[in-house]
């Protein structure tokens, strides 16, 4: 299926960007900065409609990024841009792992991990690097699952 996003913007088309045979914008939405809280949530969910109403495909995010909540406002922007017209499929989306997250604050952060992901047995304490990151196959499936859900 051809994606018509485009259509609708004037562009100039050294704006847009070929990408495994997805059109995307040259420029990208980052999510990565701000308060873990209501007023940045709502911020990030206003400007990421904006952007997708006005000719910007690409967000970028990642499930660290401010407590997961990035990849929720991501999530909202999507479902107000398709209630307007813009599918899902017309829309590219980056998210890495890797890096820990926490659950909503950053004050979440040991005792999330802790109950998520070491008392499960996702990972073991020894898995971590630099307090942050952990890069094993179950963790890595793990935190693609959970982005899916948050997205």
């Amino acid at each position: 299926m051809e994606n018509d996003y485009f259509k609708n913007f004037e562009l100039n088309q050294t704006k847009l960007r070929q990408l495994d045979g997805a059109q995307v914008s040259a420029m990208a939405v980052g999510t990565y900065l701000g308060d873990c809280d209501e007023a940045t949530d709502r911020a990030y969910e206003e400007s990421l409609v904006h952007a997708g109403q006005n000719g910007i495909n690409f967000f970028d995010t990642a499930i660290n990024y401010r407590c997961q909540r990035s990849e929720k406002n991501i999530a909202y922007a999507v479902r107000k841009l398709a209630a307007s017209g813009i599918t899902r499929e017309q829309l590219f989306i980056s998210t890495k792992g890797g890096f820990l997250p926490a659950d909503g604050t950053p004050e979440s952060f040991k005792e999330y991990v802790l109950r998520c992901f070491i008392n499960t047995g996702i990972i073991a304490p020894e898995d971590i690097v630099k307090a942050c990151h952990c890069m094993t196959p179950d963790y890595l499936q793990s935190q693609i699952n959970l982005s899916l859900d948050n997205l």
